[in-house]
């Protein structure tokens, strides 16, 4: 019967036959604890994965959480594929085009993962992580967006104490109004 282990134990552990290595994923970023987790062979659910992470920080960026899949080793981009993407600079029309970016965003290796919606429908979009996959989960930040007669409307960092004027700079200024 084995004891509990102690503070300076030592522990040697011998090679077990068809022990077979884990896969794992690395999680990044807002979460309780990031680092590498291990993976089925088969994949593991995401939200196994952010569950044994600890969960997601209220700092987190809950609409975006970033999932990066490397490209297996051994799988060598399509030269076909890169052939039509320069030529799409010159000579495709607007629905080779299309057809050629529908291609390009099926092949993508990386995702984007709205865990609200996950949570929301989680049969649907509960991704399922691979070895060697890579989650950042990014900080949240602040913003506002601001329209009508600036020059460029969108979004800009938001800043506490910040004065108008100076959100309405950095989106060109005010437009003339003709």
């Amino acid at each position: 019967s084995d004891g509990p282990l102690a503070n300076k134990d030592q522990l040697f552990v011998r090679f077990v036959p068809d022990y077979r290595l884990t896969a794992d994923v690395q999680v990044r970023g807002e979460v309780a604890r990031p680092g590498a987790y291990p993976v089925r062979a088969g994949g593991t659910r995401m939200s196994e994965v952010m569950a044994a992470v600890g969960g997601l920080l209220p700092s987190a960026d809950v609409s975006a959480i970033h999932v990066h899949r490397p490209r297996r080793s051994g799988t060598a981009p399509d030269p076909d594929l890169a052939a039509r993407i320069q030529a799409a600079q010159r000579e495709l029309s607007v629905s080779e085009y299309e057809a050629l970016q529908a291609q390009i965003a099926n092949r993508s290796e990386d995702f984007d993962v709205d865990w609200t919606q996950l949570l929301a429908h989680p049969r649907s979009l509960d991704l399922l992580l691979r070895d060697n996959d890579v989650v950042t989960v990014d900080r949240l930040r602040s913003s506002i967006r601001i329209g009508g007669q600036v020059v460029h409307p969108g979004v800009v960092e938001f800043i506490p104490g910040m004065p108008l004027e100076k959100y309405v700079e950095q989106l060109g200024g005010f437009s003339v109004y003709l």
